[in-house]
């Protein structure tokens, strides 16, 4: 059981707009809402989903300076932020790293490197001869062999974001280089839901986000929107993954009971391009909170 990773992440490129306050229009703050130059961060997130079923935990200790602290809306949230991170699953256990350089507010590229180790539950790095066999959950129940091995991610992330108002709009993408230590040539890989060649495919994805955002009188974040996500192994057509759906995002500053700077995220979708699901449903739910935070404010002006 695994999460779909890709789709996940639309919801936190939402909650970086939100969180920064990166605008395509001018915002107007006071002295004591000006954020930190520096922030460290601990924070973990326990997410499920289904079809393709699945839940994970994940561990994520990130840093992040302000490059312009004071500057105009095009640059108030340009930056400099670098993290690890470690994801555990009944298949699968990943480490990662990560840098992002965003030069102005709007836009952010993050590069990163991933291993893992697959422990040969659920369908993993299940062999296949050719990019075109079945691998669709009654195929993959009947074919059995799902192995133990090691995978390396090598991606690159850029990201644009914006705001009009209470509307935020985010467009992702990701260019992915996957390799296995499965026999192969064709591999199953769970989280992507989509065949690979072991010794070296190129995945890439696009995920776009519509949200319209209410503040409550207590500072809650709700969020309504539309998701859209299209995913290519290779450039190629076959084995296209394509969903439309809406979420539902709750955030917030400070705390619910226990839990500090929560985020809970919903999301429903419908497959609409994928050799494996029919045309069927998918859903997912994260729930995140921050288990310590430093922060070093800017100075003031005399």
């Amino acid at each position: 059981m695994t999460i779909w990773m890709s789709t996940a992440r639309v919801v936190g490129a939402a909650a970086v707009v939100w969180s920064s306050g990166a605008s395509a229009q001018p915002v107007t703050a006071g002295a004591d809402s000006r954020p930190p130059v520096v922030t460290t961060e601990l924070r973990t997130q326990l997410s499920a989903s289904y079809n393709n079923p699945g839940i994970q935990q994940s561990l994520d200790w990130s840093k992040r300076r302000l490059l312009r602290p004071g500057g105009g809306p095009w640059t108030a949230d340009a930056h400099l932020a670098a993290g690890v991170y470690t994801t555990m699953s009944p298949s699968f256990a990943r480490v990662g790293a990560w840098a992002q350089y965003a030069p102005l507010s709007v836009f952010s590229l993050r590069v990163g490197v991933e291993p893992a180790q697959y422990f040969g539950t659920f369908d993993s790095l299940m062999s296949f001869d050719r990019q075109t066999a079945a691998f669709d959950n009654d195929s993959r129940r009947e074919r059995g062999g799902a192995r133990t091995g090691r995978v390396l991610r090598l991606y690159a992330t850029p990201t644009l974001r914006a705001r009009a108002g209470p509307w935020v709009g985010v467009v992702t993408g990701d260019v992915e280089r996957w390799s296995a230590s499965a026999d192969g040539p064709w591999i199953y890989e769970p989280t992507r839901d989509t065949l690979l060649e072991s010794h070296g495919s190129m995945l890439r994805s696009v995920r776009s986000l519509v949200m319209r955002e209410h503040v409550s009188r207590a500072g809650t974040r709700v969020g309504l929107g539309a998701v859209h996500t299209l995913q290519r192994v290779d450039g190629k057509r076959l084995n296209q993954v394509q969903r439309l759906g809406g979420i539902v995002t709750l955030q917030s500053d400070g705390r619910w009971r226990w839990l500090r700077r929560p985020a809970l995220n919903v999301a429903v979708a419908r497959y609409l391009d994928d050799p494996s699901k029919d045309k069927g449903w998918t859903g997912w739910l994260t729930l995140a909170t921050t288990l310590r935070v430093g922060e070093t404010p800017r100075r003031r002006t005399p």
